[in-house]
């Protein structure tokens, strides 16, 4: 369980992070804003989500296991973004998500335990969804 010290330890470290998956494709940020001069991200929608998850890990201040799940459903709510098209997902807002959820990331790091949970929860939804269709 994370200790108010590995709070301090982890939010610079999912920012610096994030740092690193803008400058992947090829986004920097200035003064908190990100950025989008060299990307080949031009999609007003996309570019307002990706500022939207950038500002809220920036300003991220809780670390428990609520905080934690609270920070990965709203990242998670703005991979999608519409288009004229229909909907869309970000593949960097995608990376983002992992970063906090996925294999090795922030939950799994800091909350072992909630990490499992929430690798059932997506596999018992999975396997639910396959049963209703």
């Amino acid at each position: 369980m994370a200790t108010k010290g590995n709070q301090v330890v982890e939010g610079p470290k999912i920012v610096n992070q994030v740092k690193s998956i803008l400058n992947d494709f090829r986004l920097t940020s200035n003064k908190g804003t990100v950025q989008f001069g060299g990307s080949s991200i031009i999609k007003g929608a996309e570019q307002a989500n990706i500022q939207d998850a950038y500002d809220t890990i920036k300003n991220w201040s809780d670390y428990t296991p609520e905080g934690l799940q609270t920070l990965a459903e709203r990242i998670g709510g703005l991979r999608n973004f519409d288009t004229v098209a229909g909907t869309k997902k970000s593949a960097l807002l995608g990376q983002i998500y992992n970063k906090i959820t996925g294999e090795g990331g922030l939950i799994q790091r800091t909350y072992p335990a909630l990490y499992d949970l929430r690798q059932e929860f997506s596999k018992t939804k999975n396997v639910l969804d396959e049963i209703s269709t």
